[in-house]
């Protein structure tokens, strides 16, 4: 999450003890989406005060991309508490959509929201995408859950104390997202936001990055230039996700198309 509002005062003792008693869930109705979902009060603070400020360009172009190619099949990869996967069952009920997801908190309440919901065509996941498969230690942010993350070639440096506070750190499954391919419909569409983990995820999908080519939507935080070489070395062309242009190393958010499909930028624009 970009934005939140104990972001910058979580340096604050008050503020870590606050944002610890409001770890709570609450079941809300967002703005854009169809139906209410679970989330957590603290970490998700930020949609609870003001949904249509988050992420308003890279929403608006997910909807996009779901509506122009009809996209039959999704992996939202981080999908924290489903903001993207339910916009898109509300968009496409009678599509496949698979969640994966690392954060106990974030699964409670994405399971919460499946029961709710009866969403028989979702599948969640209970791992972190890697380039191998295994397990690997997993650190949360505990005030404002925006800094998740595997502990993987010194991409999360791993800490005893986060701004006073003690990190909460678990082992976790790891999946190739190649592995995630058996047995399964391909998707149409990636959503991948994990937290600087991008580029080891990426390079445990060379199936599918050069037979499925999905259209991939994601964030960049980490090792940047090494992502970006990978993918245009599959043959995807990539795009800043806000505005459209071509990329010129500077966006975190990237919208990336293969090179041979039928989606057009300019039918996004």
């Amino acid at each position: 999450m970009a934005w939140h509002p104990l972001f910058r005062l979580r340096r604050l003792a008050a503020v870590r003890r606050l944002a610890a008693w409001l770890d709570r869930p609450v079941r809300r109705r967002l703005p854009g989406l169809a139906f209410p979902i679970w989330l957590r009060l603290g970490p998700n603070l930020s949609l609870l005060l003001a949904s249509r400020r988050s992420e308003p360009e890279e929403r608006a172009l997910f909807g996009r991309l779901v509506a122009l190619q009809r996209t039959r099949c999704l992996w939202d990869v981080g999908a924290n508490v489903g903001l993207y996967l339910f916009d898109f069952v509300g968009r496409r009920p009678e599509a496949e959509a698979l969640a994966v997801e690392p954060d106990p908190g974030n699964l409670a309440c994405l399971r919460r929201t499946l029961r709710d919901q009866r969403l028989e065509r979702v599948e969640i996941v209970a791992a972190a995408v890697a380039e191998r498969t295994g397990r690997q230690r997993f650190q949360s942010d505990p005030v404002t859950g925006a800094t998740g993350g595997l502990e993987a070639e010194g991409l999360v440096p791993f800490v005893t104390l986060h701004y006073g506070m003690a990190v909460p750190v678990i082992e976790v499954e790891t999946l190739r997202l190649d592995d995630l391919l058996d047995g399964r419909q391909p998707p149409d569409l990636v959503k991948l936001d994990i937290e600087g983990g991008e580029l080891p995820a990426l390079r445990g999908a060379p199936r599918l990055l050069s037979e499925v080519r999905p259209v991939l939507l994601l964030e960049v935080s980490a090792r940047r230039d090494e992502t970006v070489a990978l993918l245009r070395a599959a043959g995807y062309r990539l795009y800043d996700a806000r505005t459209l242009q071509p990329d010129r190393g500077e966006a975190w958010n990237l919208l990336a198309l293969p090179s041979e499909g039928p989606l057009a930028v300019e039918a996004l624009r």
